[in-house]
């Protein structure tokens, strides 16, 4: 696989992994979630396409996004990646050459 150019990874993204659920609750009672720093990195974004969504709490765009990054073990589909202060889900995550890159696909609402 021909290298992918480093000056393209110019976003600052964390990686976050969803920790076991505190014995806190929210306002409905239920144990309250927390994200912890996975791992930080460089990545190059791409949004890929989106949608309109309409919810009984108004009209919401969801936005479909790929990051390449240089490889990382351990990233699942259970984590997230957290940029510019919008939570991205992750959807999948392909391996790019031989442990080179990650090429990975992730969703986030927007209002």
């Amino acid at each position: 696989m021909k290298p992918i150019d480093p000056g393209r990874f110019d976003r600052r993204i964390v990686i976050q992994q969803l920790t076991a659920a505190s014995p806190a609750q929210d306002v409905f009672g239920a144990p309250s979630e927390t994200w912890t720093t996975y791992a930080n990195c460089f990545a190059e974004k791409l949004d890929v396409g989106g949608r309109e969504r309409f919810q009984t709490s108004g009209r919401q765009a969801e936005v479909d996004t790929v990051f390449r990054m240089h490889y990382q073990s351990g990233i699942t589909n259970k984590m997230r990646i957290y940029y510019n202060s919008t939570a991205y889900d992750i959807v999948y995550i392909n391996e790019l050459g031989r442990r080179q890159y990650l090429e990975i696909r992730a969703t986030a609402m927007v209002d």
